[in-house]
């Protein structure tokens, strides 16, 4: 009895037939068509990629020993068998994964169950379809032997451990990855009050099994807040009539409509108040940079420092001058700028001796983006002993990030801290 291990020497042919076969499998769950139709279950269009490639070598392991098996007589005859049973699975899956994705959303089902769902559908898809690649291109007894030598049942074993691990672990490696950094994402948008957007990657962490806390809940219930939000400042923006509002109305109502992701509607009602009001100015300039329109959200911001700059001093007008010129620096960032992006946190550390310990951290990042550890770690360290209430764990955490990530000989156990 020989042991089957995948076919060696596979041709160009082969490996075409197998690169249709991943592409129909991403067609069948979605990528080819509504972004939406499989983001109930797999959330991202990249996590749908990253099964298909990592199921297809198992896929091809099983669909060789399929091939040596049962289609040493009539190879042609089997092909055409997978080929019809890979369109039906086609199709079936294709119905299937928008409703699958529907009872997936309404529940919690979490992380390793899901990556074997989402496992299953794809080699339900390419296993047939990588049968008949591999019995189509089987090559008859008499050209060429094309036996493959026994293998030793523990080396067998090794390879399936390996096409399966690759199927099912690493994709759940990855969305767990990808959950990391988008609840840091969605965590922004919440504090940035971008709800729209908010929700958008908070449905995508739901469908994909999260579980991790965002603002001390999980996605789910953060989400059902959120709706009930959405709602209401939908129904309030549907309800008002910009003709009949004041300038403090008329702004109220240019940040609901932002909260919404409806920049456009809120720039219109910014730009004729913009150029009196800093409050319009800075809206309208977040507004901007959000839409990554670098240039006209930089000279929004600096107007907004300019109005902010002729009030009388008051923590209304320093939280305002924080904001302008955090945002002057980011759009310079933005725009290559990156002097001068420095130079406007270091202004705001002179114009601003409250807000220091603000302007060191910002500082701190900063330079950390630019490759300057050391540098990063002073203004992290003069930030904690400005505010240690503010920014003595922030600071803390990323001293140690810094330090991790550098060499100890020019950091030294030191600059950690205890």
């Amino acid at each position: 009895m020989q042991i089957i291990t995948p076919a060696r020497g596979a041709t160009l042919a082969q490996i075409a037939g197998y690169a249709v076969v991943a592409g129909v499998t991403w067609y069948a769950l979605g990528g080819a068509i509504a972004d939406s139709a499989a983001a109930p279950l797999f959330g991202w269009q990249r996590l749908i990629v990253v099964h298909v490639l990592l199921a297809l070598p198992l896929c091809i392991f099983v669909a060789s020993a399929v091939r040596n098996r049962f289609a040493t007589r009539s190879p042609l005859t089997l092909a055409l068998t997978a080929a019809v049973t890979g369109l039906a699975a086609t199709f079936l899956v294709a119905l299937i994964v928008p409703v699958v994705g529907s009872v997936v959303e309404s529940g919690s089902a979490g992380l390793w169950i899901l990556a074997l769902l989402r496992a299953l559908l794809c080699l339900a898809v390419e296993l047939p379809w990588c049968v008949a690649v591999a019995c189509f291109f089987h090559r008859r007894p008499g050209s060429q032997n094309t036996s493959v030598p026994a293998k030793s049942f523990r080396e067998s074993a090794i390879w399936t451990t390996v096409a399966v691990g690759a199927a099912i672990a690493l994709p759940a490696v990855f969305i767990n990855d990808l959950i990391g950094k988008q609840t840091v994402l969605a965590s922004d948008l919440l504090a940035r009050q971008q709800l729209v957007a908010a929700d958008r990657v908070i449905a995508r962490l739901s469908a994909a099994g999260s579980n991790r806390p965002l603002r001390g809940a999980e996605p789910t219930t953060v989400r059902r807040k959120l709706a009930r939000t959405i709602m209401a400042l939908e129904q309030r923006v549907d309800r008002a009539d910009p003709a009949a509002l004041d300038a403090q109305q008329t702004i109220e109502l240019a940040r609901a409509l932002a909260m919404l992701d409806r920049a456009a509607a809120a720039q219109a009602l910014l730009e004729p108040l913009a150029g009196e009001r800093a409050d319009a100015a800075l809206l309208l300039a977040a507004t901007l940079q959000e839409q990554q329109i670098w240039e006209a959200s930089l000279a929004q911001f600096a107007s907004a420092a300019r109005l902010l700059r002729d009030m009388p001093d008051s923590a209304q007008r320093t939280a305002g001058l924080v904001q302008a010129i955090d945002g002057i620096a980011f759009c310079e960032r933005e725009l290559g700028r990156f002097r001068e992006a420095q130079q406007s946190y270091e202004a705001g550390l002179r114009e601003l001796p409250n807000a220091a310990a603000h302007f060191h951290f910002q500082l701190a990042r900063h330079h950390q983006l630019g490759g300057r550890p050391t540098t990063a770690m002073a203004h992290l360290q003069q930030a904690a002993t400005l505010d240690p209430q503010g920014y003595g764990s922030q600071s803390a955490a990323l001293i140690r990030q810094l330090a991790a990530g550098s060499p100890g000989c020019l950091l030294g156990p030191s600059a950690v801290g205890k």
